[in-house]
């Protein structure tokens, strides 16, 4: 438990590196045009994209839009809403104390 909270105050406290951001970027990109790689793929996108109300261009501007996020903004919002305040633990396993 004192593991896991210590990790998160790390990672809010030192936010994400320009690496990983660019490496989610690429999995967030990567991941929206496999989505056209198949019949079945594109009729959901454009089920979803209609079911959502999404504008006509929100396919070719989605890479844009992701790749506009900056180092900043993300580390301000990791910053504004993460806190180990209200949160809760669960470990699964053995109690060490029964042991």
């Amino acid at each position: 438990d004192e593991g896991v909270h210590k990790v998160v105050d790390i990672f809010i406290s030192d936010g994400v590196t320009a690496v990983e951001l660019a490496q989610a970027k690429n999995v967030i990109n990567g991941r929206i045009y496999n989505k056209f790689t198949t019949n079945a793929g594109i009729a959901s996108a454009l089920a979803s994209q209609l079911f959502y109300n999404l504008p006509e261009d929100y396919f070719l501007t989605y890479a844009d839009k992701i790749n506009e996020v900056s180092l900043g903004d993300v580390n301000k919002i990791i910053k504004k809403y993460m806190s180990l305040k209200d949160s809760s633990s669960i470990i699964v396993g053995p109690n060490e104390q029964e042991k």
